[in-house]
């Protein structure tokens, strides 16, 4: 998955209502062959950063 989040922040820098369906299928383009999963895992932590740190803190 690593080396899919660079281009991945950048879309959703460009597009932040970006659906994930259309994330995947753009990694899959590239040669992700990972789980869908951990895709959307991913572009949830992007999406919603101050959500994390939140968490983090109140831990």
């Amino acid at each position: 998955m690593a080396p899919y989040a660079p281009e991945v922040a950048r879309w959703l820098r460009e597009d932040p209502d970006l659906p994930g369906v259309e994330i995947l299928r753009r990694v899959r383009l590239a040669g992700y062959r990972g789980g869908k999963s951990a895709l959307y895992e991913l572009v949830r932590r992007m999406r919603h950063p101050v959500n994390q740190f939140r968490r983090a803190a109140q831990n």
